[in-house]
């Protein structure tokens, strides 16, 4: 999930696909077969513990022996890999060859959302060029509901602030809707 800065992972998903979950005060223990992960209770969501001890033959499909666990060919290895990476939340290929107990080896990965993850924002340094005429940029800040509202029961203010003179105009509003024609007037008052 690009939003969040942590992956989620759904139990009831994990119970329809066979998994087994166990929760204690503060852990939880998801298994199945020989796999075993532990998660730990903070800040109210339980965080899985990685890296975690696997017998790497049970993510083989159709694996019979341990002999031919060792044997797999490099195409299936890459799927493995390509396939717990998006199962772990596109985590680093570090993290999987270390989980799967392999040998680190760099494969392409072409998912959008690990490229996205690499991007980074580019900040401005630039200075905005301050407005130099009298009207050429106007700010508009409206705020409310205010408690305690207004003498006359307004809940809403308005405000609009010339960026070249810093000079702060405000008006006291019933209702939001009223915003647009509150600037409709300002605008006519101080074009005059």
């Amino acid at each position: 999930m690009p939003t969040f800065n942590i992956n989620l992972i759904s139990i009831l998903k994990l119970v329809q696909n066979g998994y087994k979950v166990e929760f204690t005060r503060n852990k939880a223990i998801i298994s199945i077969k020989n796999l075993e992960i532990e998660a730990t209770l903070k800040n109210l969501l339980f965080k899985l513990n990685l890296p975690i001890k696997l017998n790497y033959s049970y993510f083989i499909e159709n694996s019979q022996t341990t002999k031919r666990s060792q044997n797999i060919s490099q195409n299936t290895s890459e799927e493995l890999i390509k396939l717990w990476h998006k199962r772990l939340g596109h985590r680093n290929l570090a993290t999987i060859y270390k989980i799967l107990n392999l040998p680190y080896k760099q494969i392409n990965l072409n998912y959008k959302i690990c490229l996205k993850a690499k991007f980074t924002n580019i900040i401005n340094r630039e200075i905005t060029p301050k407005a130099i005429n009298y009207l050429h940029k106007i700010a508009i800040d409206l705020c409310g509901p205010i408690t305690p509202t207004s003498l006359g029961g307004k809940k809403f203010i308005i405000f609009f602030i010339n960026s070249a003179t810093r000079l702060i105009n405000f008006k006291l509003l019933s209702f939001k809707s009223e915003a647009f024609q509150a600037f409709i007037k300002f605008k006519t008052r101080v074009k005059k």
